[in-house]
């Protein structure tokens, strides 16, 4: 302020001095005026300024949040990821936080609204709202659920550890579901997972597992090849059946194919065949072949052994001298476990035995037609 003064001799020189008294929020300065003339005279004046702190502090808008937003549950910034800035002129500032949260539909979708509060010194002060408004618009995600596959009827269902992670919910809720389809030979296991989040977002996962006939069927024989003297004649066809692991109602075709050979000994092939329902198949094949008398010389003895059902082996042997003869059964580790006949015969006999095989385990036998001097031995395949 600019003060001006008068004398009445001459010029007057006008200055001031100002002193300051110091308060938090109101302090103050003294301003005094002096007046002085060129011969020492002077008079003063004296001016109380008071100084007042009415300004609110100021936050640095750069530093702060958006004012509104829209989050993902999963995506809630913490309260002191924002390094919030501030000024104010005449004191320290004080920063405070407060979080109003309002339920929305369901427990991860709510809003909240975070206010900044700084103060001054002096009680000014100032705020800043944002509000964030979170959704939970993602489903959960099951972990687990195995890939398709085809397994035999016999095979158990494998266990799926199946378990779900959610974005929000902590432990969000899994249902499984199993439905059974047969269409055809086969039947189709479907097992349905489904997980579900606190906010109704749910996700499926589906595995089917297709359980079908895996193996062909098992014949109750196989008779083994034979080769017979050309007179003797070929043995009756044994009736075979089929078990199956899976489909209870097999049927087994037999064809019978006369091919090369003499015309009065011809070879002869017998097939049997049993398919299931998925179209396993399983065959078998026995050759029948016969050698002519004028190649079997009169005093050479003979043995013969087939499998002629499940339960039945047939024997045939002819002596070649008038003695006594023997036929026994032994293991494939050379312990006699059965004598079929022994007593005498004359040169030239033949005869014909049926062995019971019912006690036999299947596997691999010999049979042995000797006299002491000669021996004779048959391997035969006992399968059932």
């Amino acid at each position: 302020v600019f003060v001006s003064a008068f004398d009445n001799c001459g010029s007057v020189s006008v200055n001031y001095t100002d002193e300051f008294f110091e308060d938090v929020c109101a302090g103050g300065l003294i301003r005094t005026y002096t007046a002085s003339d060129a011969c020492g005279n002077s008079s003063q004046a004296i001016q109380i300024i008071d100084l007042e702190d009415t300004e609110v502090p100021q936050f640095n808008a750069a530093t702060l949040p958006p004012a509104s937003v829209t989050l993902s549950c999963s995506e809630i910034p913490s309260s002191d990821s924002y390094a919030i800035e501030f000024t104010d002129d005449c004191s320290n500032v004080t920063i405070s936080l407060s979080e109003e949260i309002t339920l929305g539909s369901c427990a991860n979708s709510y809003t909240m609204l975070r206010t900044w509060t700084i103060n001054d010194g002096c009680g000014n002060s100032n705020e800043y709202s944002s509000l964030i408004t979170l959704e939970d618009n993602d489903a959960p995600v099951l972990f687990g659920v195995p890939l398709d596959m085809t397994i035999d009827c016999l095979d158990p269902i494998p266990p799926a550890p199946v378990f779900a992670l959610d974005n929000c919910s902590a432990l969000p809720e899994i249902t499984l579901t199993a439905t059974t389809e047969a269409i055809g030979c086969a039947t189709y296991f479907t097992r349905r997972w489904t997980a579900i989040d606190e906010c109704g977002n749910l996700s499926q996962e589906i595995q089917v597992i297709t359980i079908t006939d895996l193996h062909p069927p098992v014949l109750s024989v196989y008779p083994a090849d034979i080769t017979l003297n050309c007179l003797d004649g070929a043995p009756s066809a044994p009736t075979i059946t089929a078990s199956d692991n899976c489909d209870s109602d097999v049927s087994v075709v037999f064809t019978e194919e006369i091919g090369a050979g003499s015309p009065d000994c011809p070879t002869i092939t017998r097939t049997w065949c049993a398919t299931d329902c998925t179209g396993n198949e399983e065959c078998h094949v026995q050759t029948i072949t016969f050698g002519t008398t004028a190649g079997i010389a009169p005093n050479n003895a003979s043995l013969h052994a087939w499998q002629s059902s499940s339960t039945d082996v047939i024997i045939r042997t002819r002596s070649n001298t008038d003695t006594r003869w023997n036929i026994d059964v032994y293991d494939i580790i050379g312990r006699r476990i059965e004598t079929v006949y022994t007593g005498d015969m004359k040169a030239g006999e033949e005869r014909q035995y049926i062995l019971d095989i019912t006690f036999l385990k299947d596997a691999v036998y010999y049979i042995r037609f000797s006299n002491g001097e000669e021996r004779l031995t048959k391997s035969l395949s006992i399968i059932r």
